[in-house]
């Protein structure tokens, strides 16, 4: 029998436990298609091959998606499972989930066992009734050429013959092992001609704003980044930032997976970066750039959205020094703004591949590494490196006001103690950049063909189990054995009652994008939980050896900020942003007091302390 015949041979409708034909809805989802007019076919082909995948093919090119597997391809894959001589079962190729056919008419990867709702009749189909479907004899023939040929991939020359793989590629991907999933990825890489046809074949943003930058970068990393707007098109990432079984994020789609796979191939040239969010933070920006440029950390990316102070002119003033590139996020109402930049950060941008390890912090945090015990940061991860390490987790210690009620435009150091407390037990971290895909405020969250061994700032694996047990995946933002003597995050959450109110203003980062005020973070238990601690006296200091002293780091950081402040455009920058923070400051008081009636006891109490 011929190639032909022998692929044509396989064919099936699938039937589900109740009778019902699975069909494909008007939004690509697949669906029992018995009560659902608007169901379109779909067919079965079961390779003579491997017998274990069946790939699931519309009747015309479209993608196709299943259940809540957020991947969704022009051909949809699943494993098969032969219960008995008539019937199967398919489990998804992420997580090993059986697919079930519920009665009321829907299907859902849920069940760990198999049980009847889970079995499928397949109904042979003969070729001639599919013959005339050229899209499906295409994929076809594509994914028997693609698994006649993966394993001399690299030795494909000509467009032709890529292109009649590039379909059976895309429905295969997710059945290929990592390490030659991997050879493939940097393959193309490599290959310009691969690029131009599979962005061809996939025309999203995978494509033209991930795979074509990231290939082009590697070809000369100077390239710098094609735009500096993150616009509303990415809001996307800002979904399920920490998936809820608590595993890493799954691709979408084939490109991203091939994305992702050459992100985590990247070789770093380049040791530290800092990745930073701020809206309406141009009063510290100048002193956040200096420190962390002082201490070691390279580069620093820092994205910002729907600012009204002078943030753009501090920064482009900066970027035109090359201290940074700065990015601006435009988004929708209810988005998470945040999660949105370190997503693009981690997924969009190849540039930060260019560093071995990534620190997330806002704005109003600062590392801190013992000076007495580590020559330079670099030293400090000479240590931590002795031992395989992928993220390094920071105690988080909130420092003390000294009880200042207004801004002053002298630096931290100046301004605050040493005086501290640990919050929480809770957590920043640095990590590698190139498997993270995503990255909450204080963890970040790896792609799912990998996965990051994690330590603590002594170098031990992180112990964060406990908490995982009590709070579910987010648990793994708090440490179960806080450990802070050889480096912590000096947390500056309790400055002056003006910085308070101005810092709610802006909303919390991690929280959906909000613009009303008193709906924001102004709210009466936020207010009373700040009081609390904006009154109490600290008494653990860097000086009982708890955690290390930022002392030792000063006058470095004075040496980087004079000469930062000594540039014209950059000072110049600052003393407009000055004025415009005062001025909207005291509009801001005017607003909060004319709605007094609204507030609670703490917050009129906040108030009042700024009058006296």
């Amino acid at each position: 029998m011929t190639f032909e015949g022998k692929a044509m041979e396989n064919f099936y409708k699938i039937i589900d436990h109740f009778g019902r034909e699975i069909g494909l809805n008007t939004d690509g989802t697949l669906a029992p298609k018995k009560d659902n007019k608007d169901c379109s076919d779909v067919f079965l082909f079961i390779s003579s091959r491997n017998q274990n995948i069946g790939y699931i093919i519309p009747e015309s090119k479209r993608k196709v998606f299943c259940a809540d597997d957020p991947f969704g391809e022009c051909v949809y894959s699943l494993n098969v499972f032969y219960a008995n001589v008539n019937q199967v079962a398919f489990t998804d190729v992420s997580n090993g989930f059986f697919l079930t056919s519920v009665d009321w008419g829907w299907l859902t990867f849920e069940a760990r066992n198999m049980q009847e709702w889970e079995l499928f009749t397949l109904r042979k189909i003969e070729y001639s009734c599919i013959a005339e479907k050229k899209y499906v004899v295409e994929v076809v023939h594509s994914i028997e050429n693609f698994l006649e040929n993966y394993s001399c991939f690299s030795e494909l020359s000509s467009e032709q013959e890529k292109k009649s793989i590039i379909l059976g590629f895309f429905a295969h991907i997710r059945h290929i092992k990592l390490e030659e999933l991997e050879q493939i990825c940097s393959h193309i890489s490599r290959d310009t001609e691969w690029v131009n046809i599979i962005c061809d074949q996939d025309q999203s943003i995978w494509s033209s704003f991930g795979l074509k930058p990231l290939t082009t970068w590697l070809n000369n990393r100077n390239t710098k980044p094609t735009s500096y707007i993150v616009g509303k098109d990415f809001d996307f990432l800002s979904d399920e930032i920490v998936p809820f079984d608590g595993y890493g994020t799954r691709s979408a789609s084939a490109t991203e997976t091939i994305v992702r796979t050459i992100r985590a191939l990247v070789k770093p040239t380049h040791d530290f970066c800092v990745l930073a969010t701020a809206r309406n933070e141009g009063i510290y920006l100048a002193e956040w750039v200096s420190y962390y440029k002082s201490i070691g950390f390279d580069g620093i990316y820092l994205y910002i959205n729907d600012c009204e102070d002078n943030s753009r002119g501090i920064l482009s003033s900066l970027e035109q020094e090359d201290y940074l590139e700065f990015f601006e996020t435009v988004s929708k109402d209810g988005v998470n703004v945040q999660g949105k930049a370190y997503a693009h950060a981690l997924s969009f941008l190849p540039q930060i591949l260019n560093y071995r390890w990534v620190l997330i912090v806002d704005l109003d945090e600062l590392f801190v590494y013992d000076k007495k015990q580590f020559k330079d940061l670099k030293s400090y991860f000479e240590f931590l490196e002795k031992k395989q390490v992928d993220t390094v987790a920071f105690d988080w210690i909130n420092i003390g006001s000294n009880k200042q009620i207004t801004w002053s435009e002298e630096p931290y150091f100046d301004r605050f103690s040493n005086k501290g407390f640990l919050e929480h037990e809770k957590l920043k971290t640095i990590f590698r950049p190139a498997k993270a895909a995503k990255s909450y405020p204080h963890f970040p969250v790896e792609f799912d063909n990998y996965s990051f061994i994690r330590r603590n700032s002594v170098g031990n694996l992180l112990k964060t189990r406990q908490n995982e047990e009590k709070h579910g995946p987010l648990g793994k933002h708090l440490n179960d054995a806080p450990d802070s003597r050889f480096a912590v995050i000096y947390h500056y959450y309790f400055k002056s009652i003006e910085e308070f109110i101005w810092k709610s203003a802006r909303n919390r980062g991690d929280h959906p994008k909000n613009t009303d005020f008193l709906n924001t973070s102004f709210n009466e238990i936020l207010v009373t939980w700040f009081l609390e601690h904006f009154e109490a006296e600290n008494t653990v200091t860097s000086d009982s050896l708890s955690f290390p002293d930022i002392s030792f780091l000063r006058d470095h950081f004075y040496e980087e900020y004079e000469k930062m402040l000594s540039i014209p455009t950059v000072k110049y920058e600052i003393s407009i942003n000055v004025d415009i923070f005062k001025n909207k400051l005291d509009t801001l008081l005017q607003k909060i007091s004319q709605r007094k009636e609204f507030l609670g006891e703490n917050q009129i109490k906040m108030l009042s302390m700024l009058e006296k």
